[in-house]
């Protein structure tokens, strides 16, 4: 009897399968984010900086002023040995939206998407490999 190993070809399909599920999550968690963002004020760009009239309440996710924070949310995969995703933003201030400070509450947008989208990412990582 011959035994012949694909250890190596099934490393690298579990690998690849693994990196483009997590590409997915990245740009359905971005998407999702975005529509957060939106839902509560117009469209990116509209208000102006310091012209938004309808200011988020504690809790929610802040709505768009100046489209700067909406236009920000990216995803970024990266291979390596260990795939991973991040999904975010460079924008400064999007840490004091989303975790408040002492003079402000926290209008959330990340955490919120991440406990929504938890059975949805179980889900997409738990499928059957082909």
């Amino acid at each position: 009897m011959k035994i012949v190993w694909h250890g190596k070809e099934v490393a690298n399909k579990i690998h690849d399968t693994l990196e483009n599920r997590l590409k997915i999550i990245g740009e359905l968690g971005k998407r999702d984010i975005k529509q957060m963002l939106k839902k509560g004020g117009g469209a990116p760009g509209s208000g102006g900086k310091g012209r938004h009239l309808n200011r988020s309440k504690p809790g929610e996710p802040p709505h768009v002023d100046s489209g700067r924070l909406w236009r920000s949310i990216q995803s970024e995969t990266e291979g390596g040995f260990i795939p991973k995703t991040r999904i975010g933003t460079n924008v400064t201030y999007a840490k004091w939206l989303e975790l408040g400070t002492s003079q402000m509450a926290a209008r959330p947008c990340l955490r919120p998407w991440l406990d929504g989208a938890r059975e949805d990412v179980t889900r997409i990582l738990g499928q059957r490999i082909e």
